[in-house]
């Protein structure tokens, strides 16, 4: 057990010292929020400002999630695998060990992005606080599981530039980072539904601006967070018991 716990703390600091990532997305999200909070609420209002606002809390994880899930995979298929292996701890337990780091990485991300919307233009009070904390969480472990589950079918390292900005895309674009679910045609939304990022947003939006707590939203992300998180450790781990045999 205190090899599992170590080797997790080892897995949790390489994913805080990635600078090369962190420091970009500092960056990122301070001009991203400046212009949304400032620019938007001058130009469309401030209630459509919030609402781009708490869109770009939630999607703030992605790029983060979808490097580090990406990186996670590559790791299975390299030779630091072959090493873990070598140590005390289960197979099963690397797995969940990397998991847990990339997805705390990502709420991370997504909760500096909060304080800097806090500091601009939100007001949530510390209830809100909490619950809009745990849908984060939710939507961390559903993005990560979620994520490592499709990109095992990386074969060409040499792609992954284009595989992330696809990947991206299709999650910035195909939601409702921008825009509330209810502007999208029907035969749009039945896509939308199958992005990971709709339900956190969409439970955040009706938390802050309506006061309305939205239990189908958080139920479903619930759901999708262990599901998700159970195929991707499931996957994850028989990629890792081929390297051991």
């Amino acid at each position: 057990m205190r090899a599992t716990v170590l080797l997790w703390q080892v897995f949790l600091k390489e994913a805080f010292t990635r600078w090369e990532l962190l420091l970009p997305f500092v960056v990122n999200q301070l001009l991203a929020l400046w212009v949304f909070s400032w620019g938007f609420q001058r130009v469309a209002g401030a209630e459509y400002a919030q609402v781009l606002v708490i869109g770009w809390i939630g999607f703030a994880m992605v790029t983060i999630g979808v490097i580090s899930s990406i990186t996670l995979t590559i790791d299975l298929s390299l030779q630091k695998i072959r090493y873990w292996l070598s140590l005390p701890v289960a197979p099963g337990a690397i797995v969940l060990g990397k998991l847990l780091s990339a997805s705390i990485l990502c709420v991370a991300a997504s909760l500096f992005t909060l304080g800097l919307g806090q500091l601009f233009l939100l007001r949530l009070n510390p209830s809100q606080t909490l619950w809009v904390l745990a849908a984060l969480i939710l939507q961390g472990f559903t993005l990560v599981g979620f994520l490592a589950s499709i990109s095992i079918f990386i074969r060409d390292i040499t792609k992954i530039g284009v595989i992330v900005s696809l990947i991206i895309g299709i999650l910035q674009y195909l939601s409702v980072v921008y825009f509330p679910i209810e502007v999208f045609p029907t035969p749009v939304r039945a896509v939308i539904y199958l992005n990971p990022l709709t339900y956190a947003i969409t439970f955040i939006r009706a938390l802050v601006l309506s006061g309305q707590f939205d239990w189908i939203s958080l139920a479903v992300l619930a759901g999708l967070s262990v599901a998700w998180l159970g195929v991707g450790w499931g996957v994850l781990q028989r990629k890792a018991l081929h390297h051991e045999r």
